[in-house]
């Protein structure tokens, strides 16, 4: 953060003895100007001077006690009780009481109010009055942030009797109990505060303070330079022409201040056209520079819906099979590992899963299943997990042989901590290589039953319902319809096809 002063600042001393004349007015540049100034809604440039909190921070940027005179806190560190002090006085000579504290706390967790600083507060369970000089919080659990959060302007509670906060003439008039009360302020030019004679604290050396609004950098340095304003932050540009000026200072101090990047995660992942908006002027149009792969029978764009159906289908396909190997590793696991009835009864009903066709069961579940994308995913999994209980079930007979297995058992370790990090863990290339297998053939599925019109609905885009709707138009010439989906599932499984063979013959399984 990069500061700059002018030595010869527009406060005068009078004499050798240091008292401040009447004369002594701060014209700080601003940057910007603020809206509103009401430090329930959010924080200004002008809150340390026109507010103050019930904490405040010193030089060391810790909290320490300013309105409040005294904190005590609970052992389990819970329920926080503030002392307030005595004779505070707003700028309209009422004097602060707890219920102010209370009002505007309450008033920042509001939700209609909206504020800024709502969340500085989320963990506070309650905050109530015990007396006109007493506040006791308690919170939801720990929160060692909450003195520092505390450091927030108090209102008074009286100004808004009646009225809505965020429309409240308060937020152009403000009243606080800081050292400077406002005087005047002129939108688009600048704002005046003068020093609060009944200030409870240590008077204010400035009489003046004027905020003058400079939002462009260079009319700021000039200004400095001329003597028109005598504080404001400069750009890292400005510093070495401002530092050989003769009445000017440039001090450099640091600061917490933090930057971060936020992602768009609502906005589409490339741009492309909407994938469902139909436009029948362009039917069935070849591909082009306007539609690279083309249009279908309702004008909808074929690269984008072959884009958006790719994550439709390859979500499904994903899903559904993690959830199959997984019902497979646990269903194998139990019966390898227990062998015996356990193993036979558990396998005999494997092979009679095996002899009913899946096909026939999904088209079943599917013509009763509400959500068509949902009972996709549901009968996929429960009909794709035998090959892997198979593999497990045969991995985990040969690793229960193995002397680590022996000693596990031998030192009383837990049957579960057995099967997880001994037999489970030792068939990771076994898993990695049938999942692989399994989700090329639920792509191959999803791709047939959207096909067949039992799969996902036709108003979603995915590659196997963009074929259906392309079938009575590729003998009539529109080649294009059918074409790129169809190339799409057949890389999709061709790779992860060519994947598995490769780990097949890394792990020589």
């Amino acid at each position: 953060m990069i500061t700059i002063i002018m030595s010869g600042c527009s406060s005068k001393n009078s004499g050798d003895s240091g008292t401040i004349t009447k004369k002594n007015t701060l014209v700080y540049g601003a940057e910007f100007e603020d809206e509103k100034i009401n430090p329930i809604l959010d924080s200004t440039y002008e809150d340390d001077l026109l507010f103050r909190g019930l904490m405040k921070h010193d030089e060391n940027n810790v909290p320490q006690n300013d309105l409040a005179k005294e904190v005590i806190v609970s052992s389990d560190n819970l329920t926080y009780t503030f002392k307030i002090r005595d004779g505070v006085k707003f700028h309209d000579g009422e004097t602060l009481t707890a219920a102010d504290v209370v009002f505007t706390i309450k008033s920042i967790m509001e939700p209609s109010v909206n504020s800024s600083r709502a969340t500085d507060f989320r963990e506070v369970a309650s905050i109530e009055k015990v007396d006109d000089l007493t506040v006791k919080i308690v919170l939801k659990q720990t929160f060692p942030p909450l003195l520092d959060k505390l450091t927030v302007g108090i209102v008074p509670e009286h100004v808004f009797t009646g009225k809505n906060i965020n429309d409240s003439d308060f937020n152009h008039n403000p009243i606080g109990c800081g050292p400077y009360k406002f005087v005047s302020w002129t939108t688009g030019e600048s704002l005046t505060m003068t020093r609060f004679a009944d200030f409870y604290g240590e008077q204010a050396k400035i009489e003046n303070v004027i905020f003058k609004f400079l939002p462009d950098y260079n009319t700021r340095a000039v200004q400095l330079e001329s003597g028109e304003i005598d504080l404001a932050f400069i750009e890292p540009s400005q510093v070495e022409k401002i530092k050989s000026g003769q009445n000017t200072a440039v001090h450099i101090i640091d600061s917490a201040d933090y930057r971060c990047m936020m992602y768009n995660f609502t906005a589409p992942i490339l741009p492309l056209q909407d994938p469902l908006e139909v436009d029948l002027n362009q039917v069935l149009q070849a591909p082009s520079l306007n539609h690279y792969c083309g249009t279908d029978n309702l004008g909808r764009d074929i690269f984008a819906r072959v884009l958006y159906g790719g994550i439709v289908s390859l979500s499904i396909a994903t899903i559904a099979t993690t959830a199959g190997i997984t019902i497979g590793i646990i269903y194998g696991g139990i019966s390898g590992y227990n062998g015996g009835k356990t193993d036979a009864v558990l396998m005999r009903f494997v092979e009679i899963l095996y002899a009913i066709p899946a096909t026939i069961i999904i088209l079943c579940f599917q013509m009763m299943a509400p959500n068509k994308v949902i009972g996709l995913v549901i009968i996929m999994s429960l009909t794709s997990w035998m090959t892997m209980a198979r593999v497990i079930r045969g991995r985990f007979m040969e690793l229960k042989q193995k002397e680590f297995v022996a000693l596990a058992r031998g030192m009383n370790t837990p049957t579960w901590k057995i099967l997880f990090n001994h037999l489970a863990r030792n068939s990771v290339s076994s898993i990695i290589i049938v999942f692989t297998f399994t989700f090329s053939s639920a792509i191959m599925n999803e791709a047939a039953l959207s096909f067949l019109g039992v799969g996902v609905p036709q108003e979603i885009p995915s590659w196997g319902n963009m074929i259906f709707n392309a079938q009575n138009y590729i003998l009539t010439g529109v080649w294009w319809a059918a074409l790129f989906p169809g190339i799409m599932i057949v890389l999709s499984t061709m790779c992860v096809n060519y994947i598995s063979e490769d780990l097949k013959n890394k792990y020589l399984i």
